[in-house]
C-alpha cells in the first residue's frame, strides 16, 4: 500500500477531474456518511465501534456491497450475523475524511493500515504493535503481556497523554468522551504508537491505569473518562497497597531502573547539593518515576522505604529536601543550597 498522502496515477487523475466545489454525487455521499455517524452515535455505546458491529452482525449476503464502501471489512455468514468466534480483525481501507474525523468510530475507531501522519516511537518490548499495523493478538492476551512491575515507554507515553487532555479538560470544564480519544490530537498518536486494532482504549484503561482514570456512563449511554479523586486516607491506603507488593530482599526491574537514576542525579553533583527537586527534575528519574509510581506515592518516600540503606534525606532551611548517599550529607554544607533563583519578568 502506497504511504499516507500518496495516491495512484489513476486516483490523482479522478481526483483531478472534480470541480472545485463538492459535485452533487459527493453531496449524496457526504450525506449519507453524516446519516452513518448519526446512527452510529444513536445506537452504538462508545466501546462499540462500526467494524465491530459489523462483523458480528452483518450477513455474508450483504459483505460484499457493505465492503465496497471502505469503511468496514467483514466476512460474514450465510446464516445471518457472525458470532465471536467467527468475526474478523482487519483493517479497513481508508481513515475517514476530515469533516467525518469526529464521528471516527464508524471507521472501526480510526482502525487503519496506514500509518500516522506523525509517528511516534515503537513501544519497546510488549505491545510493539500499534493500532496501525495487523495483529492476531487477542485484546486478552495483549493485556497480559504487558509487565506487572511497570508502563512500557509507549504505554507511558499513551497514559501521561490520557492525563494531560483529561487535566486540561477539567480547566475548561470539558469531558473527554471514551470515543473521542481516537480524534484527539494529544492522545492519537501515542494511541496509534501502543495498542493494537484488537484492543480498545477503553479496555486498557481499566486494566492498566484504572486507579487513576476511570470509566464514568452519562444517563444517554455515554461513556468518558474522568480523574479518580482520592481522599487523604484513600491515597495513604493506596500508596500502603502499593508498598506492599513490592519483594522485600529484592528490586523489581522498574525499581532498579527508577534507583539508578537517582543515583546517577546524585553524583552528578557536588556532596551536599543534590535534592528531590534537582532530582524529579532530571530526565531518567522523572521517566523511571513515571513508569513505576502510582500517584500518591512520592519519591521521598520510596527513596525512605526502599533506598534507606543506601540513601539519607535531609530537611532544608529553604523548604527543599537534599539527598545523598548514606553518611555524605552534612547540615552545615546542606543549608548553604540556596533557594530557587527568581524568574526574570519577560520583556515585552
Amino acid at each position: 500500500m502506497a504511504p499516507r498522502g500518496t495516491l495512484t496515477p489513476a486516483a490523482e487523475a479522478f481526483f483531478g477531474k472534480l470541480p472545485k466545489a463538492l459535485s452533487q454525487e459527493e453531496e449524496t455521499l457526504l450525506r449519507l456518511l453524516k446519516e452513518v455517524g448519526g446512527a452510529v452515535d444513536a445506537f452504538l455505546p462508545a466501546c462499540v465501534t462500526l467494524q465491530d458491529w459489523a462483523e458480528r452482525r452483518v450477513p455474508k449476503a450483504q459483505a460484499a456491497k457493505l465492503n465496497r464502501s471502505g469503511l468496514v471489512f467483514v466476512g460474514g455468514s450465510d446464516a445471518g450475523p457472525i458470532g465471536a468466534s467467527e468475526a474478523r480483525q482487519l483493517p479497513v481501507k481508508a481513515s475517514a475524511p476530515p469533516a467525518f474525523q469526529a464521528a471516527s468510530r464508524i471507521v472501526g475507531a480510526g482502525k487503519t493500515d496506514q500509518a500516522p501522519a506523525t509517528p511516534a516511537a515503537p513501544a519497546k518490548g510488549a505491545g510493539g504493535k500499534g493500532r496501525g499495523q495487523k495483529g492476531g493478538q487477542s485484546s486478552a492476551d495483549f493485556l497480559k503481556s504487558l509487565p506487572t512491575d511497570g508502563f512500557t515507554e509507549a504505554e507511558s507515553a499513551l497514559r501521561d497523554a490520557i492525563l494531560a487532555s483529561l487535566r486540561q479538560g477539567r480547566k475548561k470544564n470539558m469531558k473527554l468522551f471514551c470515543n473521542s480519544v481516537y480524534s484527539n490530537h494529544t492522545i492519537r498518536p501515542a494511541l496509534d504508537a501502543f495498542l493494537p486494532q484488537s484492543v480498545s482504549v477503553t479496555d486498557w484503561v481499566e486494566h492498566r491505569i484504572g486507579a487513576e482514570v476511570q470509566v464514568n456512563t452519562e444517563d444517554n449511554g455515554k461513556k468518558y473518562f474522568g480523574i479518580v479523586v482520592q481522599s487523604a486516607e484513600e491515597k495513604a491506603e493506596a500508596a500502603e497497597a502499593f508498598f506492599s507488593q513490592l519483594p522485600e530482599d529484592a528490586f523489581l526491574p522498574g525499581e532498579q531502573e527508577l534507583r539508578e537514576a537517582i543515583l546517577r542525579s546524585i553524583d552528578s553533583l557536588p556532596p551536599g547539593k543534590a535534592t528531590l527537586a534537582t532530582c524529579g527534575s532530571d530526565k531518567g528519574v522523572g521517566e523511571a518515576r513515571k513508569s513505576l509510581l502510582p500517584e500518591g506515592v512520592s519519591l521521598l518516600s520510596w527513596c525512605e522505604r526502599r533506598m534507606g540503606g543506601e540513601v539519607e534525606t535531609m530537611p532544608v532551611s529553604n523548604g527543599q529536601i537534599a539527598i545523598g548517599l548514606m553518611g555524605t550529607l552534612d547540615a552545615s554544607v546542606v543549608n548553604k543550597v540556596g533557594p530557587p533563583k527568581p524568574k526574570r519578568p519577560r520583556t515585552m
